[in-house]
């Protein structure tokens, strides 16, 4: 009796397969974008620093710009690592 209430809480947000689905394709298409935005970032960044023209303040800014798009990279591949295991097929 201790946990049951914890148990019908558990039962209430268990997720059907389509639900667990449609969140792992979310999250999917998430960090896939994300590692898109960190390797054009990134790719950015490297051709203002082969330009010796190129004003400090610029190649500073693409520098922030990428090391935003790498944690948000991080962060939407930990969310995709944490998701939880599939469910059974059967519900």
């Amino acid at each position: 009796m201790i946990n049951s209430s914890r148990g019908q809480a558990m039962t209430r947000n268990a997720m059907t397969f389509s639900e667990w689905a449609e969140g792992f394709e979310r999250l999917n298409e998430a960090c896939k974008d994300a590692l898109l935005n960190r390797n054009l970032d990134a790719g950015v960044f490297a051709d203002f620093s082969l330009d010796p023209d190129c004003p400090p303040h610029q190649l500073q800014f693409a520098l922030e710009k990428y090391a935003k798009s790498r944690e948000a990279h991080r962060a939407a591949y930990a969310a995709f690592r944490a998701y939880p295991a599939a469910p059974s097929q059967s519900e």
